[in-house]
């Protein structure tokens, strides 16, 4: 959704009912932009422990390190990180938890 020119990003977005969730950015710079900042805003997302949890699931893949701060941050990790398939993978099982989160979290209510 960037709109430099220079630079432009795609975020796709997780509808859960009725609710939209932004989860991370994909930039033409080659990195990937992790949107807590905008979690805070989104129930469960707003859960302090559940963005903690989802930074140590990022943390765990080799090469990613991010500050414990960035749960309140955009950081961003460069895509090459991900070339390595068991990257990819740990990336993919990260986000797979924080759906399930939502989704749970809006079958609950």
């Amino acid at each position: 959704m960037g709109s430099g020119r220079i630079y432009g990003s795609c975020i796709p977005v997780l509808e859960v009912g009725g609710t939209s969730y932004w989860l991370f950015a994909l930039w033409t710079n080659g990195r990937i932009e992790i949107v807590f900042q905008y979690f805070k805003n989104k129930p469960p997302l707003d859960s302090i422990e559940i963005r903690k949890m989802f930074l140590r699931k990022l943390n765990q893949i080799p090469d990613v390190n991010l500050p414990e701060e960035s749960i309140e941050k955009r950081p961003t990790i460069p895509l090459i990180v991900f070339k390595k398939e068991e990257n990819l993978k740990q990336l993919l099982s990260a986000f797979e938890r924080l759906i399930d989160a939502v989704k749970n979290y809006k079958k609950a209510q």
